[in-house]
């Protein structure tokens, strides 16, 4: 077949991209042949994954100490030695476009390096923590709390915008209601029922 990265054949090509000075030289050929990405057991969002941090990797980017292949890499960020490990982790997840949905603010990056010193909320790392907090909202939330996170602060400016106008929306409903005859108010209070009632959505927007 084919000489691999840096000209390399057969077993001699797991040797030359176990060591960390080879890692871009292999992430680029796995790239350029996407033949191989079964062989590889490569999926289709690892190969964008590739792609992002080659592109951070080109562009001068650095690597924590301990990575020099694809296993030891994730555990060095997943459960970093020490903080400026975890710094340099979070410096790649925003500076290789890892991160989406997230404003590259001072909130997330605390949150970021506390769940990967500490573990968030269950002791979740990483990726498994997107999911514990949509299936445990309310641990969730009062762990953010414990550790003093705004989650507002978190948001992108998109999502703060459209936060910002739901909330609008729903004072001027609530405003409307207000002044609303007695049977819109029966009708609105029935449909509201399960939530607590008209009464509680005119106390949330006081």
């Amino acid at each position: 077949g084919q000489p691999g990265p840096g000209g390399c054949t057969g077993e001699d090509c797991a040797i030359f991209c176990s060591k960390r000075e080879n890692m871009p030289a292999c992430m680029k050929y796995a790239v350029a042949h996407p033949e191989l990405h079964d062989e590889l057991d490569i999926d289709e969002d690892e190969a964008g994954e590739m792609e992002k941090l080659l592109v951070y990797l080109e562009k001068g980017g650095q690597m924590p100490e301990d990575c020099h292949d694809e296993d030891s890499c994730k555990n060095a960020c997943l459960d970093p030695k020490d903080e400026a490990t975890a710094d340099l982790c979070i410096n790649i997840a925003f500076d290789a476009g890892f991160v989406v949905g997230l404003s590259d603010s001072p909130e997330v990056r605390r949150m970021m390096k506390v769940m990967m010193l500490e573990g968030g909320p269950g002791g979740c790392k990483a990726q498994e923590c997107e999911a514990y907090f949509r299936e445990h909202p309310e641990e969730g939330m009062a762990w953010m709390e414990k550790y003093g996170i705004d989650i507002f602060q978190m948001m992108s400016e998109e999502d703060r915008e459209q936060l910002e106008e739901g909330m609008e929306r729903m004072q001027e409903m609530v405003d409307m209601l207000e002044t609303a005859p007695p049977e819109v108010k029966e009708c609105v209070d029935k449909a509201l029922a399960p939530y607590g009632g008209l009464d509680t959505l005119l106390a949330g927007g006081q």
